[in-house]
């Protein structure tokens, strides 16, 4: 992956190709889990608003799916979408969905 700069004397690292998903998926998966009761109040609150948006949920950058599978839980009518640039933690979200029963 490449580096991007930015114009201001030094680069940011966005390549993520080095990384061994199967470490960090678990890791990723523990810390997103920890902030649970926030993202379901941030969740709780966008339900409130969700019939002025209709349509599909995406979780963009869902990592391994905590998140997505919050939304599936608050918007059980809607489809949900995990999106991530890394399968092997797309996998890691679908194991979540199929355990979980969504």
């Amino acid at each position: 992956m490449s580096e991007q700069g930015h114009g201001h004397g030094h680069q940011h690292g966005h390549g993520h190709g080095d990384l061994d998903w199967s470490v960090m998926g678990p890791v990723m998966e523990r810390e997103a889990e920890v902030s649970l009761p926030l993202y379901r109040e941030i969740a709780g609150w966008a339900a409130e608003r969700s019939e002025r948006v209709p349509g599909p949920v995406v979780d963009a950058g869902s990592g391994p799916g905590v998140v997505a599978a919050l939304l599936a839980e608050i918007f059980p009518d809607r489809e949900v979408y995990a999106v991530d640039a890394e399968a092997a933690l797309l996998e890691r979200a679908a194991d979540r969905a199929h355990r979980t029963g969504l």
